[in-house]
């Protein structure tokens, strides 16, 4: 993240991977995408 500069953020899921998919947890690609609008709701205006 040092090399995107500070504005980068992390969002951790644990045993997620670069596809949303979370290991061990079988759910729909459109609630992998679910899952991820709160926090990029919180990112987006805090980075405008």
């Amino acid at each position: 993240m040092a090399r995107i500069g500070p504005n980068a953020t992390l969002a951790w899921q644990e045993g997620g991977d670069h596809s949303f998919a979370v290991k061990g947890l079988k759910r729909a690609a459109d609630d992998a995408g679910t899952s991820l609008a709160h926090p990029a709701a919180e990112f987006l205006p805090a980075h405008r």
